[in-house]
């Protein structure tokens, strides 16, 4: 009889966990696309209904959507919010995903495909969620980007997978292309005005910024910095795209540059 309580008990116990999970967790229930408001480009790829429901004590994740090529794609998901990697059924591209609750309000998730990360996302305050440009560090061991005023950096695995991402550096001139030079340090750019290209540590350091200047009589032409090149034979000329201008800034530590290793 003791054994029967114990074991009721623990069984009660776990059926709280879960339902206390469900009730705090605000990604429950049912989520429809507003397709009228949808900024979705033609023949993206896009999920029209996500439903998030309790499964003992796991949750169960069904989507239902479009693929690029106008098809309907149906999967499935059951698990844990723990950073763990779960199978995912009905998807060519996806094999298991992972989800992480961050917070109360905040939850990211990685798609998977043979064990290689293949999409991240998460909600639009998550940092990592809203993805723009993206870099390596100069040995590769680590993968930079861009959200919104966030900068985030993943582990690049061995296998190339990447590991869970951490908040790297925030705030201006962040959200548009970026790069690194050989010393690590990481060059990103603002996107809209004013013109902003921000020089980060490897540490997450901020170093300074490099302001681009409005050009001109009245009224003022808009100035943006929305990507960064190193060019030139030494590498030392970083080139910026700012609307409809590209500005040339020599600087004394060479970039990172396509092709082989200099």
């Amino acid at each position: 009889m003791k054994t029967r309580t114990i074991v009721l008990m623990l069984a009660l116990s776990i059926l709280g966990v879960a339902v206390s999970f469900a009730a705090e967790n605000p990604n429950m229930g049912t989520w429809k696309l507003n397709e009228a408001k949808s900024k979705f480009s033609p023949g993206a790829f896009k999920n029209t209904m996500v439903v998030y429901e309790a499964a003992s004590d796991s949750v169960k994740v069904t989507t239902d959507g479009t693929s690029s090529d106008g098809k309907t794609v149906h999967t499935e998901w059951t698990g844990k919010f723990d950073g763990k990697d779960y199978p995912v059924t009905g998807s060519a591209d996806t094999d298991s995903r992972e989800y992480t609750q961050v917070n109360a309000n905040t939850t990211t998730f990685a798609n998977k495909k043979d064990g290689k990360v293949t999409l991240l996302g998460g909600d639009r305050d998550t940092p990592g969620a809203s993805p723009n440009g993206i870099t390596l560090s100069p040995d590769e061991r680590y993968l930079y980007l861009t959200a919104l005023q966030k900068m985030m950096r993943y582990e690049v695995k061995p296998d190339g997978s990447l590991g869970p991402g951490s908040l790297f550096t925030q705030g201006p001139g962040i959200g548009d292309g970026m790069k690194v030079d050989t010393q690590g340090n990481v060059y990103s750019t603002s996107g809209a005005g004013p013109g902003i290209v921000r020089v980060t540590s490897p540490t997450g350091t901020l170093l300074g910024y490099l302001n681009l200047p409005i050009v001109g009589g009245e009224p003022k032409r808009q100035i943006c910095a929305t990507n960064v090149a190193f060019g030139d034979a030494d590498g030392k000329s970083l080139y910026v795209t700012a609307c409809d201008a590209v500005y040339r800034i020599r600087l004394k530590i060479a970039g990172v540059m396509p092709g082989p290793k200099r």
